[in-house]
């Protein structure tokens, strides 16, 4: 008799429990927000660092030339890629308010490097371009959080 249900169309019990379960465990892959925002920092920072790399090693080679603004410049793009990556990560793997996270990633990505700047160069930090490039900053981690953001269907 039951086969005759659901063959017929109507659902059984159990298969409304299985679909129960399975949505509680896909509830639980999500990431909580500290742990979401830590990966996303770390990547963020390990493409900084690949990218830095490759330019470093393109400049010594003789491929890369040109002005120190277009150092700066470069630098300055390679650190927006990078920051709208971490908070992709990060607000892709914390779920539903995953815009908050991102966000939280590029102001935590931005703090932390202006902190090491800060160790390096000394007192010079505030020399440069810091409100473009926290401006900047901030705006591709929005970005990046916005698009990163999991749409949950109800």
């Amino acid at each position: 008799m039951a086969y005759k249900r659901a063959r017929m169309g109507k659902r059984s019990p159990n298969k409304a429990k299985r679909r129960r379960d399975v949505t509680a465990r896909t509830e639980n892959l999500k990431l909580s927000g500290g742990k979401s925002v830590l990966w996303g920092l770390i990547g963020a920072y390990l493409l900084t660092m690949g990218g830095l790399l490759l330019c470093s090693l393109l400049l010594d080679w003789g491929i890369l030339s040109g002005t120190q603004n277009q150092y700066v410049l470069l630098v300055m793009i390679i650190s927006l890629i990078s920051v709208f990556a971490g908070s992709f990560v990060a607000a892709r793997m914390s779920g539903e308010e995953g815009w908050k996270y991102g966000f939280i990633t590029g102001i935590l990505y931005l703090v932390i490097r202006f902190f090491i700047s800060w160790l390096i160069n000394g007192a010079d930090i505030f020399m440069g371009n810091i409100w473009l490039e926290s401006a900047s900053c901030l705006a591709m981690s929005g970005l990046g959080a916005i698009l990163g953001k999991k749409k949950i269907k109800k």
